[in-house]
């Protein structure tokens, strides 16, 4: 569920004053740093889907019930990539 309008200001506010108040603490934590380790982990998770996806139409072509079953679970993965990304973003 996204933040509201109101929501999303407090917390910008509640960062800019933890900034202010104390940069080595964030500087420590470093909230880009895991927003971008994030990103990557979602990015590598949708890859990760695709790969299968592809993996179980090649099986297919000898192992039809196991190349379906692999593809259902790439293309599950990838939607499910793609959903925790759109629901990171806003």
């Amino acid at each position: 569920m996204p933040l509201s309008k109101d929501e999303q200001q407090r917390l910008d506010e509640i960062e800019q004053a933890l900034l202010n108040d104390d940069p080595q603490f964030v500087a420590t934590v470093g909230l880009d740093q895991m927003r971008r380790r994030q990103l990557i982990i979602r990015v590598m998770v949708f890859l990760g889907g695709l790969a299968a996806l592809v993996a179980g139409e090649v099986t297919a072509q000898s192992m039809f019930a196991v190349g379906v079953i692999v593809s259902l679970v790439g293309f599950v993965t990838m939607l499910g990539a793609a959903g925790w990304s759109r629901h990171s973003r806003t």
